[in-house]
């Protein structure tokens, strides 16, 4: 049976872009073929009590049956310093899927460096588990074919802080820095020279 995860960013007990994950639930459950109502995140306890200041990081499985589990705690980023290049033609995760294998044997990849960058068909997408910004002239760009198309991304771009761009492994020069984002990672959180890509 397919399952999927949302991972969501709280605050103080309040939810950072819930509008968008829960479109982006909408959307995966009507692809796969669900029919009657949609589970409604904002229903979720966890959403919607009181929490204690500071960032929790809320991970949310559901299936075709609806929401299967959630598991909430403190947030703690991980420490990126260096990132490696990786091929991977035919990865498929256009839905964010709990099966993480795929994912996970390309992060094994990653040798002496900390994260993978992953390049499909020529194009820069994404790490296993974040989208990417690079930077050039102080403007912010965003590969325009990502893995998984991140509520954090969609968020960035709506607002304009971000473009999206093809990106190729040779166009890495044109920038002078790289941004790893998601749900739980804002534009700027865990930025990195350009050169820390290998």
């Amino acid at each position: 049976m397919y399952r999927w995860i949302e991972t969501i960013r709280t605050e103080g007990g309040a939810p950072q872009h819930l509008a968008l994950h829960q479109a982006r639930l909408e959307r995966t459950l009507l692809h796969f073929g669900h029919r009657g109502p949609m589970p409604v995140l904002a229903d979720i306890p966890a959403l919607r009590s009181p929490a204690p200041q500071g960032i929790l990081k809320v991970h949310i499985d559901y299936d075709m049956s609806g929401i299967t589990g959630v598991k909430s705690e403190p947030y703690v980023m991980r420490r990126i310093r260096r990132l490696r290049l990786v091929e991977a033609r035919d990865i498929d995760y256009t839905y964010k899927a709990a099966d993480r294998r795929a994912l996970e044997a390309l992060l094994a990849l990653r040798g002496e460096a900390d994260e993978v960058i992953i390049v499909r068909r020529a194009l820069i997408t994404d790490t296993s588990y974040s989208n990417l910004a690079f930077r050039s002239r102080g403007q912010w760009y965003t590969p325009a074919t990502p893995l998984l198309r991140g509520t954090m991304r969609e968020s960035l771009l709506a607002c304009g802080l971000l473009r999206e761009a093809n990106i190729t492994p040779a166009d890495l020069p044109l920038y002078d820095a790289v941004c790893l984002i998601n749900a739980m990672m804002p534009l700027g959180r865990m930025t990195l020279p350009i050169d820390s890509i290998i």
